[in-house]
């Protein structure tokens, strides 16, 4: 597939300044499997024609449902926003942003389980909603508090792109045109998916992108209602631990992730990353590891 795919959405940690160094250390695959999507950048620069591809995050995932099934209507609809967002000055289009995330909130997806018993016309008001407040909310971060409601607030940029309509297409027709498995839930769903599915794996390779190691008490570590704590680091190691077919993962490289995987191969990657938004540190030199275990 020649198609040049790009994510349609912005991520908090997204690989698209690393992908390439990623990706050049994977073996030979027939199945791909990534279980913490997020933008999909690996994914999309890879094209797998035979993948897996989940992440905790429900609405994220009703967002990649939404556009393989319905792209044209959500860009519809994003168009009545922008008509309107666009025009107005900065009061006003905070009042929009704020009504625009209480309706999300109001008719978002807060249990997985419950994904496929939402009307249709909700669930692409989701998708349309999640897409425009992704790219109008500060630094295209997604967090949510204790009570799973969304919560950033809108971001100072003068000329939002909304989408783009190229990029909409490309994916949608990535994700119709190859055998794509689109998952919403836990990364130890996909080895249930696996089994039941009798799915197999002898050339499949998974690639993991939990949210890092925090490596100070700021590090953003709030995605769905809830911190991933060290506790949760553990449980992804385990989980390593107990698959049988190759392995890849990102995190941070701190002696905690070291020890940790101190078994496996570790390769530092440079990688310039936004600082936050904070004055004169845009972006900020760090130094990550990719995790490989056959």
């Amino acid at each position: 597939m020649s198609e040049h795919i790009k994510p349609f959405i912005k991520w908090q940690g997204g690989k698209s300044r690393t992908k390439d160094i990623i990706i050049s250390h994977f073996k030979k695959f027939n199945i791909y499997i990534e279980p913490f999507l997020g933008s999909g950048a690996i994914l999309f620069k890879l094209k797998p024609k035979k993948a897996i591809i989940s992440d905790i995050n429900t609405n994220l995932i009703n967002t990649y449902m939404i556009i393989k099934k319905y792209k044209d209507i959500v860009m519809e609809k994003l168009d009545l926003h922008i008509k309107k967002y666009i025009p107005m000055n900065n009061e006003r289009r905070k009042i929009y942003f704020l009504k625009i995330r209480e309706r999300y909130n109001n008719i978002k997806l807060y249990k997985s389980s419950i994904i496929e018993e939402k009307n249709i016309k909700i669930r692409i008001e989701c998708a349309v909603l999640f897409i425009f407040i992704n790219k109008t909310c500060f630094n295209g971060l997604y967090r949510e508090n204790m009570k799973e409601k969304y919560n950033v607030s809108m971001g100072r940029y003068k000329h939002p792109k909304i989408y783009n309509k190229d990029i909409i297409n490309s994916v949608s027709n990535y994700l119709n045109n190859n055998d794509i498995s689109i998952l919403y839930g836990d990364y130890s769903n996909i080895l249930i998916y696996i089994r039941k599915h009798k799915i197999n794996i002898k050339n499949a390779i998974i690639y993991l992108d939990p949210p890092f190691y925090p490596l100070k008490k700021t590090s953003f570590t709030w995605y769905c209602g809830k911190k991933f704590e060290h506790i949760d680091h553990i449980k992804v190691f385990e989980f390593c631990k107990n698959i049988n077919f190759t392995f890849y993962l990102s995190n941070s490289l701190c002696e905690v992730i070291k020890k940790l995987y101190k078994e496996y191969k570790i390769i530092n990657i440079k990688v310039k990353r936004c600082g936050g938004g904070i004055k004169n540190k845009k972006n900020i030199n760090t130094i990550e590891c990719l995790i490989i275990g056959f």
